[in-house]
Order: structure tokens, then sequence, then C-alpha cells
């Protein structure tokens, strides 16, 4: 997806939902300058310039304040609701999606996606695996850290458990959030609790 402001663009990784009364929804990273949703496109399967299934212009997103107010990074995570492209297609229907998990375990075997700037310029996507952890990074934030050697651009990228690497299928329980300066090649993501299911379901209604 592309985020676009005056003068900048930015990149990051996001996939799409799987629920039929949000096939056009994604979890999408939490920027809180967000503002005009205008100015949101998801571009599904970008690749080094490709655009293999065009753009998706961002219809709605739902989030909690607080991330949007109050920056707390346990809540950082949009959904968005994207129109139907110029064919009358929803996102699903025409790429698929994969599916929303809350409440599954920790410290579980994760795979994480997305477009970083410090590889390949954020031109193609990569990923991480590993065992999740506690994250270290305090200030009340109770969710989880992955080896990762991903930086910025790929932000909102999926975390997977179950994920099937033959056929790209798993359960997103979290997204690439932020990194510690201090601690390298570790990426940081809220746990998806009841919490971020309920914010989900707001979404679907929309």
């Amino acid at each position: 997806m592309v985020l676009c402001f005056p003068g900048q663009q930015i990149r990051c990784g996001i996939p799409s939902d799987p629920r039929p009364s949000a096939s056009n929804a994604i979890p999408s990273p939490g920027f809180h300058r967000i503002r005009r949703i205008a100015n949101f496109i998801f571009i599904p399967g970008y690749n080094n310039g490709a655009q293999p299934y065009g753009k998706w212009a961002a219809r709605d997103m739902t989030a909690y304040s607080s991330w949007t107010v109050n920056q707390n990074y346990n809540y950082d995570i949009y959904f968005v609701n994207l129109y139907i492209n110029f064919k009358g297609q929803h996102i699903q229907a025409l790429q698929g999606s994969e599916g929303l998990g809350y409440n599954y375990p920790r410290n579980a075997l994760t795979y994480s996606f997305g477009y970083p700037y410090n590889l390949q310029y954020g031109q193609v996507m990569q990923y991480c695996s590993g065992k999740a952890a506690a994250s270290k990074y305090g200030n009340g934030f109770n969710s989880q850290t992955i080896p990762c050697d991903m930086t910025g651009g790929c932000s909102g990228g999926p975390w997977f458990q179950s994920f099937v690497t033959t056929t790209g299928v798993g359960t997103i329980t979290s997204l690439n959030s932020f990194i510690i300066n201090s601690i390298a090649d570790y990426m940081n993501g809220p746990y998806f609790d009841s919490s971020i299911w309920s914010l989900y379901q707001q979404c679907a209604t929309k």
C-alpha cells in the first residue's frame, strides 16, 4: 500500500482480510498522521514497479483512539475498507485473502512480510521468520517481538502463525509496528486479542 502526502510517498506492506462481510477490508499500519483516506492506495502483489492487480483506493478506516490520540502501541492498527475496482470487483474476489486470528498462542513460530527500504529499496517483498517472544519495549507494551532485519517501509506487514510456505496461506496474528534502536534486528508488533477482533467487527459493518 502507498500513503501519499504532499511531496512524498510512504510504501508499506499489508494483506487483505478474508471475511465475506468485509471482503474489501485490510489491516493497515497505525500511522497517526493519516487524515484523508483519499491519500491511501493499496497495490496488491507489488514487485519492483509491477502492479499485477492494479490499484485499490481506500473507502473508510477504523481505528481505536488509544492509537490515534494516545499512540498506545498495543493498538497500532487500522482496518481499511477499499472501494471496488473499475470492473466492479472486490479485492478478495480478485486476489484471495488470509485469515485473521485473535487470542492465538504467544511465543509461536511467526512469519513477517513487508517492503523495507533497507532491502532492495522497498521494491520487493521481504520476509522474516522466527519464534516470537515478549517485547522488551516496556512502557505498558504487552505484545511481542520477532527476529527480523527489516526497517522502515515494512510497517503494517502481516505476522502469520500456522503459515504454509508452499501455499502462502496462514493466519494473521499481528503486524510490523516498530523497532527499538538499541535492540538490532528485532521487530515489535501488537498482540491481536479480543479488542482487535472487536475493532475488525466495527470495520466489517461499513
